[in-house]
């Protein structure tokens, strides 16, 4: 099991994406992070259709967190009804802003509700612990770049001829 290795000696929000990987005795997690951004809209489907579980964290203090939330696992649904859905809770080191909105939506969902800080570390160990005792689905599912089939597109062009 993971543990203690999450310390930062300070946090850093991520800017793009980001992909991480690491082994565990239950074995390997990928990690996608997009950072909530849209402009990853277009891929991140690609990424939860083959995923066992997916982990969607949420600032507690944004807004139209809860909002955003129930339309993303609506999304992952419909895709990957098999994955489980993790929502979590970050910077409860601030409060606890719309915890009880993400604690409705997560009962009516039926997904598992995590509240972390980041900062402190503060439920990363729990939420590490849960994703860990998840069990793993027969066989696995994993997308590789072989079985992706590109195609060349060529664009025909019309030349000026010279009639004379």
């Amino acid at each position: 099991m993971m543990r203690n290795k999450y310390a930062l000696s300070k946090a850093t929000p991520t800017v793009g994406a980001a992909f991480t990987m690491f082994q565990t005795g239950n074995g390997v997690f990928k990690i996608w992070d997009t950072a909530g951004q849209e402009r990853f809209n277009s891929v991140t489907p690609m990424y939860y259709r083959m995923a066992e579980i997916v982990v969607l964290v949420v600032d507690l203090h944004e807004g139209k967190a809860e909002g955003k939330a129930a339309k993303f696992v609506e999304e992952v649904r419909q895709i990957n009804q098999e994955c489980e859905i993790i929502l979590v809770g970050n910077k409860i080191d601030l409060g606890l802003g719309i915890f009880k909105k993400l604690q409705t939506l997560a009962k009516e969902k039926k997904v598992q509700l995590f509240c972390t800080s980041a900062l402190t570390n503060e439920g990363i160990d729990e939420l590490v612990e849960a994703i860990e005792n998840k069990e793993t689905k027969e066989g696995e599912k994993q997308l590789e770049l072989e079985d992706l089939k590109l195609h060349e597109v060529r664009i025909q062009r019309k030349c000026c001829q010279n009639n004379k």
